[in-house]
């Protein structure tokens, strides 16, 4: 009888003994993470707030020089968006053009240029393969007729479909007492080759 109670004793202990090493090895293996390294700090962007009139209405004169590449301006109380200057991916190489053109998307967005260097953004014109489709007559389609607003001189945007051409025909900003009407005409073609007729 006290042979069994030891035997018992000792079967106790024993599972004693070995739950103790389980527990032992789970703890282990449960061990939680090392703490995160600690962040170094970066340096934030710092972002020009936009700032329009302060009323309705507010008249704000017309800038005197051009306005910085990029974000808005304020003209005669009008918010206009001013993009990026020289644009992406211009295709008109003569560093004096009065309109420019660039490529945007499939078609072509024109650039109205003012003397003192100033751009504006102007009419967008449609793909090569959009106009052929639209236009298949011989005689001059008029895609866009107005005035650059920076000179104040005209400019007609006309698709020739006999040659598959886009010609732009306006004028320089005038510089008395030399150059005063003198026209500045070019084409280009769907491969966005500039060629100049007037210059």
């Amino acid at each position: 009888m006290v042979h069994r109670k030891r035997l018992r004793l000792a079967a106790v202990v024993m599972m004693a003994v070995l739950l103790a090493m389980v527990l032992a090895s789970l703890a282990v293996a449960q061990k939680p993470p090392p703490p995160p390294a600690p962040r170094t700090p970066t340096a934030t962007p710092t972002r020009v707030p936009l700032q329009l009139p302060t009323s309705v209405g507010a008249i704000t004169p017309q800038p005197t020089k051009p306005p910085p590449p990029g974000g808005v301006v304020v003209v005669g109380g009008v918010v206009e968006l001013v993009y990026p200057w020289p644009p992406p991916n211009a295709i008109v190489l003569h560093p004096a053009t009065p309109i420019q053109l660039s490529a945007a998307g499939p078609g072509l967005r024109c650039y109205f240029i003012g003397r003192d260097g100033a751009s504006r953004i102007g009419p967008y014109i449609d793909s090569f393969s959009i106009l052929a489709n639209k236009h298949s007559g011989a005689d001059p389609v008029t895609l866009y007729s107005g005035h650059n607003p920076l000179s104040g001189k005209p400019v007609t945007i006309d698709y020739l479909p006999a040659n598959k051409k886009i010609r732009v025909s306006t004028n320089y900003a005038d510089r008395p007492p030399h150059d005063i009407n003198k026209p500045y005409v070019f084409t280009v073609d769907a491969n966005h080759s500039v060629t100049h007729e007037q210059w």
